[in-house]
């Protein structure tokens, strides 16, 4: 029953904690002067090459049958797919942000992501959001102080705002 989890006081308390959450990684990123850069969710391009990705498709025959897409020798016709090419939901929107932070110095990312390995463990998700930034001639002391300067802010963040959901 969707409608009553919200209502819930675990569900709700959550929903809280998590929107402050996406609220102060934005105030945190735009604070230290990042840009935030959309990143495509349909991409032709597998980032990481790490696992299974979630294909996506226009050709979907009306009858239904995967037997029915259209084929070439035995393999699927991508010249008749939206993007003439076969597409997947993006497991990380890095390749993308990589290229902004070339040319506009600091910038991350915050959106979706998607994995489609098998796995039925409690540690496994199919979606989830990722937080990405690129600093620009940075090192990896940058980047540390970076991660530790950001987590703390969330923290302090969620301490300040929402002591009653925790």
């Amino acid at each position: 029953m969707a409608h009553l989890r919200p209502r819930t006081q675990v569900i709700s308390a959550v929903t809280r904690v998590k929107n402050n959450v996406a609220y102060a990684t934005h105030q945190f990123f735009q604070n230290n002067g990042f840009l935030y850069i959309h990143t495509p969710l349909i991409t032709g391009a597998d980032c990481e090459g790490a696992g299974e990705m979630f294909q996506v498709t226009t050709m979907m025959p009306k009858s239904g049958l995967v037997k029915d897409i259209p084929q070439v020798n035995g393999k699927i016709d991508y010249s008749q797919e939206f993007f003439k090419k076969e597409t997947n939901l993006t497991v990380s929107g890095q390749l993308a942000v990589e290229n902004f932070s070339c040319s506009l110095s600091n910038v991350y990312t915050f959106g979706p992501t998607f994995r489609a390995e098998v796995s039925h463990t409690s540690r496994h998700i199919a979606e989830f959001w990722m937080i990405e930034p690129e600093l620009a001639f940075a090192d990896v002391f940058d980047t540390m102080e970076c991660a530790e300067a950001y987590v703390q802010f969330c923290i302090r963040f969620i301490l300040d705002n929402n002591r009653e959901d925790i």
